[in-house]
């Protein structure tokens, strides 16, 4: 990319963004996206099943009725429905159209008038975080940002990006349920710790209060206030956490991710989360091909057919009738032919029943599967 006749501020921008590049390679971020886009789908997760909408399933039109021939309506319609595709269920994409999709919600939370509020400095911080990392962030918790370690919600994943954006902005938040901004000059890095994530949550919690504070951090004390169990009287966060509180989980649950990527390995931590104990293993090695056999098909049709001419049935013959017929046939030595005794017996299934049918006889199918 050439530089020629960029200012000083996109000049600078753009090493920024390098370097921040550098700094996601080295907590493995690059090798954990890679991975994830191979893995296999996570484990099903028992979901509320989506409202109907009639914009979402096809309807079944009568060939008659729109003018076609009724004589094409067996050859060209089978009368199944089309598997209904979720749009917005992560399970159901190819790893391209989560990367589409999370793009996508990470793009339309950039546009609105919040953007046009920030400083130059501020939008800054936005987007270099946007080229840098939010994009993974996102792709991860489109994955596994729920409660139960499966997908969220479209509206929970849209709800998170757009706090989050703030957050790292430095511009600080603000409610219609109280005046001022929380943490207003005090943007968030990708790579803050446990602590300071939880800090951030029990700081909120004293600024505008859930009904009840999260267990873990009751008793954290915040400049000298101790979080209550239940908060005194006043605003309180009505968005019932989304606010701050699971916003900022999220956040600690994808570094700690790349904690983990970067302290084991890529596979320990996808095993965990997908619940595959195979990811990334190889997959099990082909068999070796089965070496050809030393007798024909027609060979064992024609010893088939001679013992149903005289017997009219297949009762009183075995695969190992068979071989030993074989053997006399090629001139082998007895039992020359036992390693090949499995296929033999297959071939023999497959070939009795066309036989017993040229003869217009009944077939002994199930009753041979049966012996």
């Amino acid at each position: 990319m050439t530089t020629e006749g960029l200012s000083a501020y996109e000049l600078k921008r753009l090493e920024t963004i390098r370097k921040n590049q550098e700094v996601l390679r080295a907590l493995g971020i690059d090798e954990a996206l890679a991975g994830m886009r191979s893995a296999a789908k996570p484990k099903p997760a028992t979901k509320k099943q989506p409202a109907k909408t009639e914009a979402t399933l096809p309807q079944r039109r009568s060939r008659r009725s729109g003018g076609l021939d009724p004589q094409q309506e067996n050859e060209e319609d089978d009368g199944v429905l089309p598997t209904v595709h979720d749009p917005n269920d992560v399970q159901q994409m190819t790893q391209q159209e989560v990367s589409s999709w999370c793009s996508a919600l990470r793009e339309k939370a950039l546009e609105g008038d919040w953007m046009d509020a920030l400083t130059e400095e501020q939008r800054s911080r936005v987007h270099q975080a946007s080229e840098a990392w939010l994009q993974p962030f996102t792709e991860f918790i489109a994955r596994f940002g729920s409660a139960t370690g499966g997908p969220p919600s479209k509206a929970n994943v849209k709800s998170v990006l757009r706090q989050v954006m703030q957050l790292v902005s430095g511009a600080g938040l603000t409610t219609s349920h109280r005046e001022g901004r929380f943490v207003e000059g005090r943007p968030i890095t990708l790579g803050i710790t446990a602590a300071q994530v939880d800090a951030l949550r029990a700081e909120a919690q004293l600024w505008l209060p859930q009904k009840a504070a999260p267990a873990d951090l009751v008793g954290v004390v915040v400049n000298g206030v101790t979080v209550q169990r239940e908060p005194s009287p006043g605003p309180r966060d009505t968005s019932n956490g989304w606010f701050l509180n699971h916003p900022l989980m999220k956040v600690r649950l994808y570094c700690e991710h790349l904690d983990e990527v970067s302290a084991t390995s890529l596979e320990v931590t996808m095993r965990r989360l997908t619940g595959d104990e195979s990811w990334g293993k190889p997959p099990p090695a082909s068999p070796p091909p089965l070496p050809p056999l030393p007798f024909s098909e027609d060979q064992v049709t024609e010893i088939l057919k001679a013992h149903y001419e005289a017997h009219r049935d297949f009762e009183t013959i075995s695969a190992t009738g068979v071989r030993k017929q074989l053997e006399a046939m090629l001139g082998l030595e007895k039992k020359a032919l036992k390693q090949y005794q499995e296929r033999l017996e297959e071939l023999c299934l497959k070939l009795m029943t066309p036989i017993e049918r040229a003869q217009g006889r009944p077939v002994g199918d199930a009753k041979r599967q049966k012996s």
